[in-house]
This record gives C-alpha cells, sequence and structure tokens, in this order.
C-alpha cells in the first residue's frame, strides 16, 4: 500500500470527525418529528467513523516503511 493511499484515507477520516463534531449544531435545526432519524445517522457516523480509523491504523502498521526516507530525513 502506497503513503499517499494511507493519507487519504485518514483525510477521509477527518471529513467524517468534522461532521459528527458538526452534529450538535445541526440538530437544533432539525424537525422534531425528524431528530430520531438524525440521531441514527450520527450513530451511524460514529461507527463508520470507528471502523475506518480501525483500518486505516491496521494498514499503517501493516506498510509503516512506506514513508520515503528522502520526505523525512533521518
Amino acid at each position: 500500500m502506497r503513503f499517499t493511499h494511507l493519507v487519504k484515507q485518514y483525510g477521509k477520516i477527518h471529513k467524517l470527525g468534522n461532521k459528527i463534531i458538526k452534529h450538535k449544531k445541526y440538530i437544533n435545526k432539525v424537525p422534531k418529528s425528524k431528530i430520531d432519524l438524525e440521531f441514527q445517522k450520527q450513530d451511524d457516523r460514529i461507527q463508520k467513523f470507528v471502523k475506518l480509523t480501525n483500518q486505516a491504523n491496521a494498514q499503517w502498521k501493516k506498510n509503516s516503511t512506506s514513508v520515503n526516507e528522502y520526505w523525512t530525513g533521518y
């Protein structure tokens, strides 16, 4: 696995994390009739966040040598 792919995975995790954080501001504008649906969506986001984080960390552990030493120095 290439390092750039790993970075993109962490970027997706970052975007999803921002959506989770912004949920509290958004939920105040949702009609009460749809609030349960929005909380279910939030729960789904959190579960996906955990899954993606675990996958990205596992891929990083398997490919930690994919960082080119010329990018980072010694």
